[in-house]
């Protein structure tokens, strides 16, 4: 344990030493400084050397993609001027069938009895 005699002399020290203030032996700030200033610059360098490892592994993609061999397709006159004759009458068809107007048949009389709709329904059979 600790005595009163090495307590005094701790706070004797301290009071003569700094006059109150803490002993400044425990910051020190130039080594502060200097370990921040050092852990900034490797954190710096690591990211820019990872960063420069994947823009050398993707910029240049043609790597990447195999050769592959291009078949060049003939030109079918016959063929094509079938297609678009064939497109031409879809598109005549859709043009008549988009202006033709829906007409609604109006019903002038209705019967609301079973015995004449019975009657209606066996003379159309």
């Amino acid at each position: 344990m600790i005595d009163k005699k090495e307590i005094l002399k701790m706070a004797t020290h301290v009071f003569k030493k700094g006059q109150g203030y803490p002993d400044r032996r425990l910051m020190h700030p130039r080594r502060e400084w200097s370990v921040g200033v050092l852990l900034l610059t490797i954190v710096i360098l690591l990211g820019g050397f990872a960063s420069s490892q994947i823009y050398l592994k993707y910029s240049n993609i043609e790597a990447l993609i195999p050769e592959t061999e291009v078949e060049i397709v003939a030109y079918d006159e016959a063929a094509v001027k079938e297609a678009l004759e064939t497109f031409r009458k879809r598109a005549g068809l859709y043009g008549t069938l988009n202006e033709r107007q829906v007409v609604l048949e109006v019903v002038s009389e209705v019967r609301t009895t079973t015995e004449e709709m019975t009657e209606i329904n066996l003379t159309t059979e």
